[in-house]
């Protein structure tokens, strides 16, 4: 099940994060912030930053020492032990207009093919609750799912400080922020529970 935890870093942390990485960092835009394939094609862009992906090669150091600390801490809560990051990402998300967006929550997807943990850490307080469904990836993963056809396994409001770890084989999805900023900090994480 998945666990939210509160001030995973201590809130002088946070303001680091805030003021040295949101504030500072290239932002790239994507089109789509799930980057649906299938039917179900969204038009809800966003900004991004990678920090690393190593299926794709890419290491990007300039801010990822910052805040890698998010996830070994995170993972301490649980018990497990990190083997590698895999893929570190943020998404920033403004609100947008009716006329624009053509949906209020986001494609259901997971983050790879295969098993690995979430952890997700909110930058602000914000609307655009994540939704985990009970529904899990079995095999290749399905791009053509939606959130209104799973029961929820779990929903987390975006709050500073705050992280949501999962198996990264539940489906998951995000609604669109309409008030607020809605920054996250996504890792994707292999390793083992410590027995």
């Amino acid at each position: 099940k998945p666990l939210i935890i509160d001030d995973v870093i201590d809130k002088a942390y946070q303001s680091v994060v805030v003021e040295n990485f949101i504030q500072h960092a290239p932002w790239y835009f994507v089109s789509d912030i799930t980057f649906s394939r299938g039917s179900n094609h969204r038009k809800t862009p966003a900004l991004s930053h990678l920090f690393i992906d190593l299926e794709r090669g890419f290491t990007n150091y300039d801010y990822y020492e910052m805040v890698c600390p998010i996830a070994y801490e995170a993972c301490k809560h649980i018990n497990f032990k990190i083997h590698q990051i895999t893929k570190a990402r943020s998404f920033l998300q403004m609100p947008l207009s009716d006329t624009f967006k053509s949906t209020d929550v986001d494609a259901l997807h997971v983050d790879l093919p295969y098993q690995h943990l979430v952890v997700l850490y909110y930058v602000y307080d914000s609307d655009g609750d994540t939704i985990i469904v009970d529904h899990k990836r079995e095999g290749a993963v399905d791009f053509n799912l939606e959130a209104k056809d799973y029961p929820e396994l779990a929903r987390v409001t975006p709050k500073a400080g705050r992280c949501v770890v999962f198996d990264g084989d539940y489906y998951h999805t995000a609604e669109q922020p309409r008030d607020n900023l809605r920054a996250i900090i996504n890792f994707d994480i292999l390793g083992q529970f410590n027995v």
